[in-house]
């Protein structure tokens, strides 16, 4: 596995879009969707019951997070998002995910500050 800094990511994107042509919000899907299909089957038996917290950022990360919470509700999850607020700052690309999130009834959960996170996640 290779680790990449948030910048050269960012840089790694642009060229992608650019030379490439794949717009920024389907490479979110795609890598939402592989982490997704990662996590189902290294984490979860078919048909487990689970409850998965997703915290996300305001950058493409962040939107990265809401693409997963929506391919692992698809598949039964139940997924809370807890989101580094005001909405209003997330990137474009990571507020339109936000926003599928909502359209589907997820809970969304912005902290501003630490006590807005639950002392404890409930399993």
């Amino acid at each position: 596995m290779k680790l990449v800094t948030s910048e050269l990511m960012r840089q790694i994107d642009r060229e992608t879009i650019d030379n490439v042509g794949i717009p920024g919000p389907e490479l979110m899907e795609n890598a939402g969707r592989g982490i997704a299909e990662q996590i189902l089957s290294g984490f979860f038996s078919e048909n487990e019951t689970a409850r998965v917290a997703i915290f996300c950022g305001k950058g493409n990360n962040g939107g990265d997070g809401y693409v997963i919470g929506r391919y692992l509700h698809e598949a039964g999850i139940d997924v809370v998002f807890f989101y580094l607020g005001p909405k209003s700052k997330l990137s474009p690309d990571a507020r339109l995910n936000f926003d599928r999130a909502a359209e589907l009834g997820l809970e969304l959960n912005e902290v501003t500050k630490a006590g807005d996170l639950p002392g404890q996640l409930d399993a």
